[in-house]
């Protein structure tokens, strides 16, 4: 009895994962079907719809060409505009061109991190976001710049950021249609920081996604034809390799990260999603294009050596766009970059992690004949300098100060005190080689340098302190020797001194210093 209960469990047990891997099986087979067909689609529709240019969008208005800085908030899930302690709006970057082709004037006027205080004769930090959209990005039923008339120029009162100046000037606003593509860069670790060769190596995450509101058309025909009416998303959602992409000869803004010496091909992989969003209560049906990228590049940034080894590096990635000049999501990206947690990244040796962030510029095309936007992902690091500290610069120190103690042995022991003075110049001159394969060959002098240097010299100037009293007493035979008694304090204060004013300026004006030395200078 217990036998045959136990077998009709099995067997019902057996149905039930039988039929679940047949159901799934089923799923899989029908979706990847459906993708199939849908890619033959798009290819059919190629030549009449002309998916090959750049897609039409929703996204169309009167614009100022100023963008700010705005962060989404994770609890309305709205983008909220980033203020300062005043309540002032820093300016994130600026728009190029209109629609029509003009140069927005904002782009000649203002940059990055410029901050505004009022609109209109209105204080800013009494306008609320929506009162500062309706005034920087009116809506209205306007498709040209010819259209825009003067009663929509803005008055913009700001703060420069270079020299804290207070200006005021008014902007036309222009007319803009546009197809924005939203970046993303995940970094998951640093392989190496090399800066000797001013290179860098990650792994990393690169994707970017655009929308197509003509693949919607294809996707709707597509599954009224085979009579689809639940799961729209789940079996829209198609994964393609890059070479089927290319098939398609689907318009692509290709975005790139221009700083790229090289990437491994045998531990990256990239493709394409194609992702159909049917419509809700929250907006029309969508069709976006989704690219990925993961693996491991090489990539190089400038390197500036001046406060080694109390310096800090900035690590770029510049993006760009290589093809169509569609603008990006700077809020987006700024966001994304800005507010990722890089504290489970991999400690790389020799180097912290201190700060991130992300700065607008725009460079010109000499292929395309114009302006160009491009983007720096900047991520600074700190020498961990402890190393350089305990190894190169106490022992130095310590040097030093035999060096000096010679001047505590009498005036007729000459031999005596250049033997301790030159042994201790010579070893100076060793020390110069232990810290010189961290850095390239360089046509400026670092701090590290400037430091050796007076080293060398007032290990030197005992020797001549010595040779200079010697002669003294064998002239007077005064042993008390008045250059002696007086050297041996004033040279380590001189020295102290020197140290401190040459440091403070080469950091005075200089970004990549680290926090550590700003701080002892009293410069942050």
């Amino acid at each position: 009895m217990r036998l045959n209960i136990f077998k009709i469990i099995f067997t019902v047990g057996l149905l039930i994962i039988s039929t679940g891997i047949s159901h799934a099986f089923a799923e899989a087979v029908t979706s990847n079907t459906y993708c199939n067909i849908l890619l033959e689609e798009i290819k059919d529709s190629q030549i009449e719809q002309r998916l090959d240019q750049y897609p039409t969008t929703y996204y169309w208005g009167v614009k100022s060409g100023i963008v700010f800085e705005q962060i989404k908030d994770l609890d309305t899930n709205e983008w909220v505009y980033v203020r300062d302690d005043d309540g002032y709006l820093n300016i994130f970057t600026t728009r190029y061109k209109s629609d029509d082709g003009n140069i927005f004037d904002a782009y000649n006027i203002f940059n990055h991190k410029d901050k505004v205080i009022a609109l209109n004769d209105i204080d800013i930090n009494n306008l609320t976001d929506d009162e500062i959209e309706e005034i920087i990005n009116p809506d209205l039923d306007i498709n040209s710049d010819d259209q825009i008339s003067k009663d929509l120029d803005i008055k913009v009162k700001y703060i420069t950021f270079l020299n804290s100046k207070i200006d005021e000037i008014t902007i036309k606003p222009l007319y803009t249609n546009d197809n924005f593509v939203t970046p993303a860069v995940v970094i998951n670790n640093f392989k190496n920081i090399d800066s000797k060769r001013g290179h860098f190596e990650m792994n990393y995450i690169f994707s970017y996604y655009w929308e197509n509101p003509e693949l919607v058309i294809i996707a709707e025909k597509l599954m009224k034809n085979l009579d689809i009416e639940e799961n729209l998303y789940e079996i829209n959602r198609c994964e393609i390799s890059t070479d089927q992409f290319d098939d398609l000869q689907l318009w692509n803004p290709g975005l790139n990260l221009t700083n790229i010496l090289s990437e491994s091909s045998d531990e990256s992989s990239d493709f394409y999603f194609l992702e159909y969003y049917p419509s809700d209560e929250e907006g029309e049906a969508a069709f976006y294009i989704n690219y990925q990228w993961a693996g491991n590049s090489l990539l190089y940034s400038k390197f500036d050596f001046t406060a080694f080894p109390f310096d800090s590096q900035i690590l770029t990635l510049e993006l760009a766009n290589t093809r169509d000049e569609s603008p990006i999501d700077d809020q987006s990206l700024f966001s994304m970059f800005v507010a990722s947690d890089f504290s489970a990244i991999s400690k790389v040796p020799d180097w912290d992690m201190v700060s991130k962030e992300v700065v607008p510029t725009h460079f010109y095309d000499d292929y395309w004949g114009d302006s160009r936007a491009k983007y720096l992902l900047q991520l600074r690091v700190e020498r961990n300098n402890f190393y350089y500290i305990y190894k190169i610069l106490v022992p130095i120190m310590i040097i030093l100060i035999i060096a000096w103690s010679s001047l505590w042995i009498s005036p007729d022991e000459l031999q005596a005190r250049l033997t301790v003075t030159i042994v201790c110049l010579l070893s100076l001159i060793a020390y110069n080689y232990t810290y010189d394969k961290d850095l390239p060959k360089l046509d400026y002098a670092t701090l590290m340098d400037y430091f050796i240097l007076l080293a060398y010299l007032f290990a030197a100037v005992p020797s001549l302190i010595a040779i200079y009293a010697h002669n003294i007493y064998q002239a007077s035979g005064n042993l008390a020797s008045p250059i002696d008694i007086k050297a041996r304090y004033l040279g380590p204060i001189i020295f102290i001194v020197l140290v401190f004013v040459i440091s403070l300026l080469l950091i005075s004006d200089n970004s990549n210093t680290s926090v550590f030395l700003r701080n002892i200078q009293g410069l942050d």
